[in-house]
């Protein structure tokens, strides 16, 4: 039987990674402070975090979280502080799993758009932290791309016309 060229040599296998794939099925014979030590290894930008790091965000993540509740407080003053490891996370998964790498600046473009939701009439009361806005975003970025941000009714408008008057 003839087998067919391959454009790349396979990679070797190394003790690392064979390590590694074992030990990653054994993750629960470890001491809860070395499943912390490795998460930290695994991800040395978080700054907030669970535990054990099932949840966690970078300073970035958290200054946008704080952000949003900023403006959150302006249209709720009386919102209870959240906790800032879920809101961290939230922003990271919109921003790692939504957001990608579709923006250059994915912490602004979400800040931007909250700003958006908290102004408009109908998604200032459904948009009130992170995970909601990661909820909603493909529905609410497609009502509001390219809209205005006032949700007030422009009477004098013509553009319901089209071109007729």
């Amino acid at each position: 039987m003839h087998l067919p060229k391959m454009s790349k040599p396979l990679p070797e296998t190394t003790t690392e990674t064979t390590n590694n794939i074992l030990l990653s099925g054994n993750f629960d014979k470890f001491s809860d402070d070395e499943k912390l030590k490795r998460f930290l290894h695994k991800n040395p930008d978080a700054h907030i975090y669970t535990a054990l790091g099932k949840k966690w965000g970078s300073v970035k993540d958290l200054e946008c979280a704080k952000w949003i509740y900023e403006k959150l407080l302006i249209v709720n003053p009386t919102a209870v502080e959240p906790n800032w490891v879920d809101w961290s996370n939230d922003i990271r998964l919109l921003r790692t799993q939504v957001l990608g790498d579709l923006v250059d600046n994915p912490h602004k473009e979400i800040c931007r758009r909250f700003k958006i939701a908290n102004m408009d009439s109908f998604w200032k009361d459904n948009i009130r932290c992170p995970a909601k806005l990661r909820k909603h975003w493909d529905r609410f970025h497609s009502t509001t791309n390219n809209k205005p941000t006032s949700s007030e009714i422009d009477w004098h408008s013509t553009g319901w016309a089209g071109g007729t008057v």
